[in-house]
């Protein structure tokens, strides 16, 4: 991937192409496995809390904190004189690409009007700061706060200069690429876009071939319009059963396994587009919906045939299906492209001690090595981790209290240095104290009832990538305390030839079975 502007982080062109940096990230969370996940730094030298302290050329790609106080100094390429000196809330605020309101007290005007404009709480910034030579960024005088800091540390310098105050000023044209590439994801409109569509009716148990395309090519949008039962039973069974699943290049044909396929993209419709019930309509970056229509713009690379099915493994028939797909055929190809992935996982339930009273006995819970987190993904080979999309029922369990401070853990390659643990599922998200009503680009997500949430986030420049294996893992409660119902769809990217372990499909109601749909 070359990177000649920040801009270039976000380009969707370079979604797919395999990245030349390992990701990191920085946060407060306890390093005892236990819910004390604030105030908590790498070292402490006198009044300072070291966030981080790293060599080489990088990209600080976000950064994220429910309750910033005390001062940020940041020191770039071994200079003693900090670039960055100021209070942290007011340094997070001036920051291009910023969104968050803080955190306004409950039930005060403030708080409900971010709460009806849907508005994350905390702050986060996605502006990009590079450095070239090392990176450290202190908070002193070692304020209690929650914090997380993504960061990319390049194999190759990444060509960008030093960030500092008066290049952030300069670099404004760049950040209006940005927001522009953020908020408005479609691709340049071009003669060779092609597009097909159709019409189908599908009876319970009938399939129908969307898109069948010989490559190579890249797919740009998929849109799918149609319309859900109205009666609740019929539309939660009619969701979880019509299902979506593509098909790239060896996908279509098994060595040593003749006739049998294993599909790149295999999720149920509506969970693939995020859909889970949370919001009637939304817009992020990369999926949207609008009405009955559904729209996604991942780009899909395909070298030599795609194909692109819905099968309705309900007990009903559906309703009229519309279907569109826009692609553009490729005169040559390139082996730094990676074919896209989307797998859909469940699992109920997902065990935990069900503790009820939180503040004496889920907060002394520990976990400390995530064998039983929730996994959203375990893929092998190489690749890179693009986002995800999950909801969670906690009806089952007596302290839902605790679900939204699951943390997530990413497990890379084994290299216990590139592990990162989060602090809680609403941080993940952009938000704080709790996952309010959210619908942002990059990320979002809502409390459905007091038991229940629906959470996603988009990798988009700061995508996880992996030489041989990753897992992307929830804790299902603090320290895994809560049995539940959990649901999720991840994507990302793997080089053709990897593999994936197909943790996916189980319809609901079943107790931690794993097949493929």
């Amino acid at each position: 991937m070359k990177i000649q502007d920040a801009a270039d982080l976000f380009d969707l062109e370079n979604l797919p192409v395999m990245k030349q940096f390992r990701a990191y990230m920085a946060s407060s969370y306890d390093r005892e496995g236990g819910n004390y996940d604030w105030g908590n730094y790498e070292q402490v030298i006198g009044q300072d809390g070291v966030i981080m302290d790293v060599d080489g050329p990088g990209i600080i790609t976000r950064m994220w904190s429910a309750d910033p106080a005390g001062q940020i100094r940041i020191y770039l390429d071994m200079n003693d004189s900090p670039v960055i000196d100021e209070p942290f809330e007011q340094f997070l605020q001036r920051l291009p690409l910023h969104f968050g309101v803080g955190y306004p007290q409950p039930n005060t005007p403030e708080f409900e009007a971010a709460i009806a404009a849907l508005k994350p709480l905390g702050h986060t910034a996605y502006c990009p700061i590079p450095f070239n030579n090392g990176c450290k960024i202190v908070l002193s005088p070692v304020p209690q706060v929650y914090y997380q800091v993504n960061y990319m540390l390049c194999d190759v310098p990444h060509g960008l200069p030093t960030f500092s105050d008066n290049n952030r000023q300069t670099n404004a044209g760049e950040y209006t690429r940005i927001i522009d590439k953020i908020s408005h994801s479609s691709y340049a409109q071009s003669p060779s876009v092609k597009r097909t569509n159709g019409r189908s009716l599908l009876k319970a148990g009938e399939q129908c071939v969307l898109f069948d395309q010989g490559g190579p090519l890249i797919i740009r949008a998929l849109r799918i319009k149609l319309q859900w039962p109205e009666d609740e039973a019929k539309n939660r069974h009619l969701k979880e059963n019509l299902l979506l699943r593509a098909y790239w290049d060896e996908d279509l044909s098994i060595e040593g396994l003749p006739g049998h396929r294993r599909p790149s993209v295999k999720s149920p419709v509506a969970a693939f587009f995020m859909d889970f019930g949370a919001f009637d309509s939304y817009e992020t970056m990369l999926i949207s919906k609008r009405g009955t229509e559904y729209t996604c713009q991942f780009p899909m690379p395909v070298r030599k045939r795609a194909v692109i099915e819905l099968l309705n493994a309900s007990c009903l028939d559906t309703g009229n299906i519309e279907y569109e797909i826009e692609y553009t055929n490729q005169t040559d190809w390139t082996e730094e492209l990676c074919q896209f992935k989307a797998l859909y996982h469940c699992e109920d339930s997902t065990f935990g001690y069900d503790l009820g009273n939180y503040r004496n006995d889920v907060m002394y819970l520990r976990n400390q090595n995530g064998h039983h987190n929730y996994p959203i993904l375990r893929a092998y080979g190489k690749g890179h981790f693009i986002g995800c999309c999950f909801h969670v029922d906690l009806s089952e369990t007596p302290c839902p209290r605790a679900g939204c401070e699951a943390d997530d853990a990413v497990f890379v390659d084994d290299d216990p240095h590139r592990t990162m643990w989060g602090t809680g599922n609403e941080d993940y998200v952009n938000d704080a104290w709790g996952i309010h009503p959210v619908i942002t680009p990059l990320s979002g997500g809502k409390n459905t009832d007091r038991k229940a949430f629906f959470g996603y986030r988009l990798h988009i420049s700061d995508c996880i990538p992996f030489s041989r294996k990753l897992a992307f893992t929830l804790e299902h409660g603090s320290s895994n305390n809560c049995t539940g119902l959990y649901r999720s769809v991840a994507y990302y990217y793997l080089k053709s030839g990897a593999s994936n372990v197909f943790i996916d499909g189980v319809p609901p109601r079943r107790i931690n079975h794993y097949y493929s749909i």
